[in-house]
């Protein structure tokens, strides 16, 4: 699960914001309030949360093997 949690991350970081339409919340808006966003920069921050959280997980089945 934490590599594919840790692939997701890679995934929404180098998407360019074509995956926003995948963020909870973000695809209920409509399309006037998601002009006031920059997707790019949310993708990258969301991918960068996933890839960090999923890093422990990595390192702790490391270290079992």
């Amino acid at each position: 699960m934490a590599v594919i949690m840790f692939l997701f991350g890679m995934w929404f970081y180098k998407s360019e914001g074509k995956v926003a339409k995948f963020l909870s919340g973000y695809n209920m808006k409509s399309a006037d309030e998601r002009k006031k966003y920059d997707e790019n920069a949310m993708c990258k921050a969301y991918g960068k949360r996933m890839m960090f959280m999923s890093v422990p997980f990595i390192i702790g089945i490391i270290i079992d093997i």
